[in-house]
């Protein structure tokens, strides 16, 4: 698996990582919630780093895929915990940053109800609709980021069929 740039996962992480941890005397770290789509082969890998639990939604079950790895610059060698997903259309991938994971009431199980009660919505409106309910609960205020992003697994040229009259 190469990136575009030319170089594999690893190769990108231990890349930054060493960038991060060369600006001395400073504490300069950061979480790494990185997913990958290999359309061509119908697959999914997920690397965190510190990042916030993600979420696979295939019909009515949400999965939860969290990590306990540190950020990067913390430590001179990389380990990411690293996950493989075969995907199947249909598949919605959750990913959110803990300012709205740590808003939403009832913590990561209240996520995920949030995320199954809306899992009929398009990916722009999941977002927003977590989005949302991450704002009301802190009364209109982010204390955080908040970014929410979804991937939803479709065949190819299913958008035009359905844009289609």
């Amino acid at each position: 698996e190469r990136l575009r740039t030319g170089y594999s996962r690893a190769q990108a992480l231990k890349a930054v990582n060493s960038l991060m941890l060369a600006c001395a005397g400073e504490d300069v770290f950061a979480t790494l919630d990185l997913c990958l789509l290999d359309l061509y082969e119908g697959r999914a890998t997920l690397d965190k780093l510190g990042a916030c639990t993600s979420f696979l939604l295939r019909g009515d079950e949400c999965e939860a895929f969290e990590a306990d790895a540190l950020p990067l610059g913390m430590l001179p060698d990389v380990q990411s915990c690293s996950r493989q997903i075969e995907l199947e259309t249909g598949d919605l991938i959750v990913m959110m940053t803990d300012g709205v994971a740590d808003a939403i009431p009832g913590g990561m199980e209240g996520v995920r109800q949030a995320i199954l009660s809306a899992r009929a919505q398009e990916p722009r409106a999941l977002c927003r609709s977590l989005i949302e309910r991450a704002l009301r609960a802190q009364r209109g205020a982010a204390g955080d980021d908040m970014t929410v992003m979804c991937v939803r697994i479709v065949p190819t040229g299913a958008r035009e069929r359905r844009r289609a009259p």
